[in-house]
């Protein structure tokens, strides 16, 4: 289990850098201006990469702690015990990114057509982490072969919403990671009977 919540934090490290940059810059536009004047007007003039890095920071290190806070789970719980909250605790990543890409494009956006540009940009991967949402809630609360399965489920999903949005790698395998971590669990044992 530990090894799965290492993996993903691993992974959501090597992608933490380039991608949530170009995805900002590039594609939100967060800290650009629109050109009204001059050789192109409509383009956007952005500052350098400098301006990202807190951006950047703030995802790897929510993903960090949701890494600390999932290990120490698994370290210190049954793994029965621990799959439910693993689950819930491999949403923050994604509840995190698909909130600050929505705050990143509602600032810089005018509001008029700031839900058609989120949604331009992030619409495949918000649909992903969706899924994401979706399965790794009733993995909190059924069996646990049918936890097994959804939370398998989930960490695809979150995989898919990476695929599909290469910015958002830096939560995606974090929440994958974790999600796997919960799926490959130990099932709880039997209590023998007399």
């Amino acid at each position: 289990m530990l090894a799965a919540i290492i993996i993903g934090f691993v992974l959501s490290l090597l992608w933490s850098w380039a991608p949530p940059m170009i995805m900002l810059r590039e594609e939100l536009h967060v800290g650009c201006s629109l050109l009204s004047m001059g050789d192109e007007p409509g383009e956007y003039y952005c500052g350098d990469g400098i301006g990202y890095l807190l951006p950047v920071f703030s995802l790897l290190g929510v993903s960090l702690v949701a890494c600390f806070i999932a290990a120490a789970i698994t370290l210190m719980a049954a793994s029965d015990r621990a799959r439910p909250t693993l689950n819930l605790i491999a949403l923050a990543p994604a509840f995190f990114i698909a909130g600050g890409t929505w705050v990143a494009a509602h600032n810089t956006w005018p509001k008029d057509n700031v839900v058609e540009h989120w949604l331009e940009t992030m619409g495949a991967a918000a649909t992903w982490l969706l899924a994401t949402v979706v399965f790794a809630i009733v993995a909190a609360f059924v069996s646990p072969r049918a936890a097994a399965l959804c939370s398998f489920a989930a960490a695809a999903s979150a995989i898919a919403a990476a695929a599909t949005q290469p910015g958002i790698t830096v939560a995606a395998a974090t929440s994958a990671g974790i999600l796997i971590a919960a799926a490959v669990g130990r099932p709880p044992t039997a209590v023998p009977t007399r």
